[in-house]
Formats: structure tokens, C-alpha cells, sequence
């Protein structure tokens, strides 16, 4: 059976997990052609090339054609699997930047903030409005302090002032370097189990 590369099942990984939109999927497929063409069944490779990227069913599609190609029990897509709240931690901060007032984005961080206590200062930003209901418009004053304090997190992550790692048991921690606790080698109260890795 055809079990692609792991670099390659990784766009897969993500397209189905809605990570990546179809027109990046598309635009990848095209760049990565020759690979596809080498390591695919013929007539699954032309249905590929062939789908029509801009049908609401385009994913679906794709899963059906690739399902049984792309990798799902190795421990890389474990670790993609686990993953998935840091992708999406990084996700939801990149939309408040751009869109302070962008209530899903929040609500969703103000979940992550139970596991992640460096959300704290963006999401109490903002409590005030939920308890309100939203019903007033977000000031513009504090619609500037969310954008920059989610953006001051996005580069504190790409900094690596904070990162994530797993540990061996396959837990997901934070270590916040940006204010060392004392007596606990840097690692703050982030230290957090958001989930254990899949038994098999």
C-alpha cells in the first residue's frame, strides 16, 4: 500500500483539520506536482489535479481521493494532532490583531486561557465587553490595546519568550520565559496538562 512522506502528508494533515484553506492546498498541489505525480496512483493523481478548488466540497473531495494514502497512525500525526491548540492559540491572536473586536476569536482564547495563563492580560482586556454582551461597540482606545497586546504575544511566540513542547509523556506545556518565577528555573504557573496523547 502507498503511504506517502511524512513532509508530504503534513499539508493533508492540515487542509482536512481546516488549517489550511483550498486555494493554499491548490497552490501547494501545483508546486509539489511532480512529487504527487511520482508517488500517486496514476488515476488518482489526475482526479486530484482535476478537483475544482473553489466547490464548498473541494476538502471533502480531496479526503475521499487521499484518505488512504496520507499517514494517520504514525506518531508524527500524533504530534500534529496534539499540536492543534498552538496552531490555533496563534490563529485566534492573529485575527484579534487584525480585528480587535472579533468576539469568536476571544471567546475562544478565554477558553485557552484556563491551560495558558499568559492570555490572561489580552482576555481581561476584554471581560468587561463579554459580561456586557457585546453590546456596545468596543472603544477604539481599547480596541488598539487588544491589537497590541496580541500582537506583543504573536512575536513573544516567535521570539520563543514563549514556547510550547511536549514533554516525553506526550503533555503539552508552556514555559513563559518572559518573567521567571523565582525558585521554579523560569517555568511559570503555564506549566499546565492540557491533554494527554491518545493510548493506544
Amino acid at each position: 500500500m502507498i503511504v506517502l512522506p511524512i513532509d508530504t502528508c503534513e499539508m493533508f494533515w492540515r487542509a482536512f483539520a481546516g488549517e489550511a484553506p483550498p486555494a493554499e492546498l491548490e497552490q501547494w498541489i501545483y508546486a509539489h506536482d511532480a512529487e504527487l505525480e511520482a508517488l500517486l496512483p496514476d488515476d488518482v493523481y489526475l482526479d486530484l489535479i482535476a478537483l475544482d478548488f473553489a466547490d464548498k466540497w473541494a476538502l471533502h473531495e480531496v479526503e475521499k481521493l487521499m484518505g488512504n494514502y496520507v499517514q494517520r497512525d504514525s506518531q508524527a500525526y500524533q504530534r500534529f494532532a496534539d499540536g492543534a491548540p498552538v496552531r490555533e492559540v496563534r490563529q485566534y491572536l492573529r485575527r484579534l490583531a487584525a480585528q480587535p473586536d472579533d468576539t469568536l476569536a476571544f471567546e475562544n482564547l478565554l477558553d485557552y486561557a484556563q491551560h495558558f495563563p499568559f492570555l490572561y492580560d489580552l482576555t481581561n482586556e476584554l471581560q468587561d465587553w463579554f459580561a456586557d454582551g457585546y453590546r456596545t461597540p468596543l472603544p477604539p482606545q481599547k480596541q488598539a490595546r487588544i491589537r497590541a497586546l496580541a500582537q506583543g504575544l504573536l512575536d513573544d511566540i516567535a521570539a520563543e519568550r514563549i514556547v510550547f513542547a511536549f514533554t516525553t509523556q506526550g503533555v503539552l506545556f508552556c514555559l513563559d520565559k518572559r518573567q521567571p518565577e523565582n525558585g521554579q528555573n523560569g517555568f511559570s504557573s503555564c506549566l499546565k496538562r492540557l491533554f494527554r496523547r491518545l493510548k493506544h
